[in-house]
């Protein structure tokens, strides 16, 4: 199937699963997982910051290797629609410009995450 098929049109859920949040809180407490969530949006866009700089190079290889870095992070914060893009562009991405189609993609998908927690963090 070619990328276009496989990239999802749009978000399927919230960009965070709020029991994720919600037990990061019940488990370190309201200060401690806003600070960490602080860190995550921090490392999300480093990420971003590396992949923009992997595909600059055309260095298709260590692409995949950050996208491998940034799908486990996703993961563990229940940022699964990013997962599934930085999944998308260690597995499944052939040359750069799929890449930096995907990427793209990923961008827009971290605004919203940074958007959520922001929000939630006010809460």
């Amino acid at each position: 199937m070619p990328l276009s098929g496989k990239i999802i049109g749009g978000p399927l859920g919230p960009p965070v699963e709020n029991a994720a949040l919600k037990s990061l809180e019940t488990d370190i407490g309201a200060e401690e997982s806003r600070r960490i969530m602080k860190l995550f949006t921090a490392s999300l866009n480093d990420y971003c910051d590396q992949l923009l700089a992997d595909l600059a190079a055309q260095n298709l290889s260590q692409t995949k290797k950050t996208a491998h870095g940034l799908k486990g992070l996703c993961m563990q914060f229940g940022a699964t629609h990013g997962m599934e893009l930085a999944r998308l562009l260690e597995l499944d991405v052939d040359n750069v410009e799929e890449a930096k189609l995907v990427l793209s993609k990923l961008v827009v998908e971290v605004a919203r995450v940074e958007k959520f927690i922001s929000s939630w963090k006010e809460e």
